[in-house]
């Protein structure tokens, strides 16, 4: 294990000083400028005496959980739903031998996680100043390790357990009562309306209206969307599963609106501006202005996922069907999306025990 001390010099700097004990090596020991330097020492230090003491112990497994992740994504995860978070593992303790990965490791770096303002995966997922993870957010992390590490246990027979399952995992409580009402509906979709870019209002109006998550819009390909049965195939969704999307109402005009100016060539629904052949990956500077001239605060764009939910709801839709549209597998996934206001309780009171 690597310790590393903080030591204040005369001349009001401080240097960072660490030192390396592996196994039964002489200690190695090292001064940098910045922590940062002194922790990528240490790892480099801790990787090169792994890889010396593997090659010394014939029979030993040399595997680390660099090569495991590779592995695991192309055998495993070939449509990438847990990429970013496996390049996540791989940048913090890839070069670590996988059978020296201890239970404390993953602890400290889910707990670095849980404390960061941003969160850094195979690309850079930034969140607001002082905002953290959410819960659930760093269980989807935890268990992206830990369905690797019991590929590496159950199919590969490189390790004898899994190290990650001895790590405890956040309590979820990812409720949030967040949805638009009618006022606030009316300035979004005008504000919508009049951006620079105009993929906003059809992104907006599928998202109100069909209830999919923003990643599964953003992804989305002509190639998928039939017109004139006003339908979208999805393959694959967060969850894994193929879903088929209904576009109704506004959201179908907008769309076909949007279609007549596209680029015959480009099977991106919302291609970037620059570089069409990708998805726009840039639309929240758009979102964000928007939420703005509508004066609308404390919403994200998950948050219309929650006004479908709801707005489904508050018109009497069964539960079953909203599960349906929102592609959850269980009812309970579904019900932390439906929110009633105070006047449809009421108003279902009212029914009931009103005279």
């Amino acid at each position: 294990m690597a310790t590393i001390q903080k030591r204040k010099l005369k001349n009001g700097g401080v240097r960072y000083r660490v030192q390396v004990r592996r196994y039964d090596q002489p200690a190695l020991s090292k001064s940098f400028g910045t922590r940062g330097a002194a922790s990528e020492w240490a790892r480099n230090v801790e990787q090169n005496i792994d890889v010396a003491i593997a090659q010394l112990k014939p029979g030993t497994p040399k595997h680390t959980l660099a090569e495991l992740i590779e592995l695991y994504i192309k055998d495993k995860d070939p449509d990438g739903t847990k990429i970013n978070h496996l390049l996540w593992w791989k940048s913090r303790l890839g070069y670590k031998l996988l059978t020296d990965i201890e239970p404390v490791e993953i602890s400290d770096a889910l707990r670095g996680l849980r404390n960061s303002d941003k969160r850094m995966g195979g690309t850079t997922v930034r969140v607001a100043k002082g905002q953290r993870p959410a819960p659930a957010t760093v269980n989807r992390y935890h268990v992206a390790l830990s369905s690797a590490l019991s590929y590496a246990v159950s199919e590969l027979y490189w390790l004898d357990e899994n190290p990650a399952r001895k790590v405890k995992r956040q309590k979820e409580n990812n409720t949030r009562q967040r949805w638009l009402s009618d006022t606030e509906r009316v300035a979004l979709i005008e504000a919508c309306g009049e951006s620079s870019w105009g993929g906003l209002l059809p992104l907006v109006w599928l998202a109100l209206s069909t209830g999919a998550r923003q990643s599964t819009l953003i992804n989305l390909r002509w190639s998928q969307i039939d017109l004139q049965r006003a339908r979208a195939h999805i393959p694959t969704t967060k969850n894994g599963q193929p879903i088929t999307l209904s576009i109704v109402g506004d959201a179908l005009e907008e769309l076909i609106e949007w279609g007549k100016d596209r680029q015959v060539d480009c099977d991106w629904v919302f291609p970037s501006p620059r570089t069409p052949l990708k998805p726009h990956a840039g639309y929240r500077v758009h979102w964000d202005r928007a939420l703005k001239e509508a004066g609308i605060k404390n919403f994200r764009f998950h948050d219309l996922r929650h006004t479908c939910a709801s707005y489904l709801a508050q018109n009497n839709i069964s539960q079953p069907i909203i599960m349906k549209v929102l592609g959850h597998k269980t009812l309970a996934a579904s019900q932390r999306y439906v929110h009633l206001s105070v006047d449809d309780q009421e108003a279902a009171l009212l029914k009931v025990f009103g005279k």
